[in-house]
């Protein structure tokens, strides 16, 4: 009976909390229809504009609304707006839309012209990525197509149809393929153009440090400019200590410290000015 009524309640919140998200988007669209011409938003960029997220911030009363362009159904890659309202007017806006998209896109090329399958295969082999067998796809709720980990990837591999705007006048429809190798630290989203399966673009999630480059990068920025790195603060000769292994000391500034181990100043109820020791 007890897991009778849990189960009642989950199905209760779950649909409540839909219905609370759809009231929101339709909140949302209705700002953005008040406000189309303020926004330079067409009746057919209303129609096509997809409301990812909107809330009210109940500290200042501002509504935000995020908004992600597409077209026939598909989302435009990289394009989307985030909008302030309060008291129902437009106080911010974000981001970007590409203007008069129906008249870029080649009528000819609205659909694709090579399976997604393909697409994937291509997408790995950008990726350095050996597969065998591609298996056929699942189709999930948000329309995106699911070919499970095939082997080789730490997560599912999924594909799913983007526009991407190569410049203003151009605009591609690609398989977005992501994908996380599981022999790499890498996590691609490749997209691939639909009509001739040629790598179009790529993104990885995973940004890489490199601190060396960073320091050479600097120090040629400096020698270009006729300037030298500073040397203030570095022990001098006779006390002792090498050059060249002393830290920077900075000179003029002034912070509190505090003493090991407390977190914060509210743990000790004191600390000291000054420089460290």
């Amino acid at each position: 009976m007890k897991q009778c009524l849990l189960l009642v309640l989950a199905v209760f919140g779950f649909f409540n909390s839909q219905a609370q998200k759809d009231d929101e988007r339709k909140i949302a669209m209705g700002l953005i229809q008040t406000h189309a011409k303020q926004l330079g938003l067409t009746d057919n960029d209303i129609r096509e504009t997809v409301i990812s997220s909107s809330y009210l911030r109940p500290a200042d009363g501002i509504r935000m609304v995020y908004c992600q362009q597409s077209y026939l159904g598909i989302p435009v890659f990289n394009k989307m707006q985030v909008l302030a309202f309060r008291n129902n007017q437009l106080v911010s806006v974000s981001g970007g839309r590409v203007a008069h998209l129906e008249q870029i896109i080649d009528p000819t090329l609205t659909r694709p012209l090579i399976n997604p399958s393909d697409a994937v295969r291509t997408a790995m082999t950008e990726a350095k990525v050996a597969v065998m067998n591609i298996t056929s796809p699942l189709q999930r709720a948000d329309g995106k197509l699911d070919f499970g980990k095939l082997g080789v990837a730490l997560y599912d591999v999924v594909a799913e149809q983007v526009w991407l705007p190569l410049d203003d006048k151009q605009v591609r429809l690609t398989w977005q393929v992501e994908i996380a190798p599981s022999d790499s630290r890498d996590h691609w989203l490749i997209r691939v153009d639909a009509a001739t399966n040629r790598v179009l673009d790529k993104n990885n999630y995973t940004v890489f440090e490199n601190f060396d480059q960073l320091a050479r990068s600097a120090e040629a920025a400096l020698a270009e400019s006729g300037n030298q790195p500073s040397q203030q603060g570095h022990s001098s000769a006779g006390n002792g200590a090498d050059h060249d292994e002393s830290p920077l000391v900075v000179n003029n500034a002034s912070y509190k410290v505090i003493p090991f181990p407390a977190e914060s100043p509210i743990h000790t109820g004191s600390g000291s000015a000054g420089l460290p020791p």
